[in-house]
């Protein structure tokens, strides 16, 4: 059996969160909040490992062999707290 590349991996991770979040949208568009909000935190926790994953194993590993340090990482970091922000506030 062949093992997933990193970025195989967390491209299927980032179809998980994407479908997590259609769920929890189309259940409050349906009316059903409890089921939504259900939803919504199965989303968050995993978009929340998804992010821990890329800045404590992958941005590392990324910055070692490049040797970029305030690059596409640094923008992403960023963009994870902008996110994590958005989260919390919705």
């Amino acid at each position: 059996m062949l093992t997933p590349t990193i970025n195989t991996f967390m491209a299927e991770h980032h179809k998980e969160c994407d479908e997590l979040f259609a769920q929890a949208e189309e259940s409050v568009a349906n009316g059903n909040w409890e089921q939504g909000t259900i939803l919504w935190n199965e989303f968050a926790a995993d978009l929340e490992k998804h992010f821990s994953r890329e800045e404590s194993i992958l941005f590392p590993e990324f910055e070692e062999a490049t040797g970029m340090l305030g690059g596409p990482t640094q923008m992403m970091r960023m963009e994870h707290e902008q996110i994590r922000a958005l989260v919390v506030e919705m």
